[in-house]
């Protein structure tokens, strides 16, 4: 998988420098019938380029799910400060921003023990100290 992704991500540089070659030959050619010719080229690619990158967005978006279902203890910093982010955004607390800081705080020093947050598949379903922050 790890190979496919590089392959399309070449794929995508050799496209954008075939589309900026022909956009810069069409800026620069005086020639009506060179012209048409460049603007189906360039439709061509664009359209493909337009395929590629659907499908890049789409395997970003399964890699990024993949990495938020692990586990709340396998998650590095600043995905558990971003899935807090998520968390807090979805409750209604009074001092939200204040306990937030206070719960990133505490994932700095490592003193948010896993059994503080109920985590599951990638989502945070409750904090269980927001009482005593």
């Amino acid at each position: 998988m790890e190979s496919e992704s590089f392959d399309n991500i070449l794929d995508n540089i050799v496209k954008d420098n075939k589309i900026y070659r022909f956009v810069f030959q069409l800026e620069k050619t005086n020639i009506d019938d060179d012209r048409k010719k460049l603007k189906v080229i360039l439709d061509k690619l664009q359209g493909i380029k337009t395929d590629v990158s659907n499908k890049m967005m789409k395997l970003y978006s399964r890699m990024e799910d993949a990495t938020y279902n692990r586990k709340w203890y396998k998650l590095k910093s600043d995905q558990k400060k971003e899935k807090i982010k998520e968390f807090m955004n979805t409750i209604k607390i009074k001092n939200k921003k204040k306990i937030e800081n206070k719960l990133f705080e505490l994932i700095d020093t490592k003193k948010l023990k896993d059994k503080d947050i109920e985590f599951e598949s990638g989502k945070i379903k409750c904090i269980k100290i927001l009482d005593t922050i």
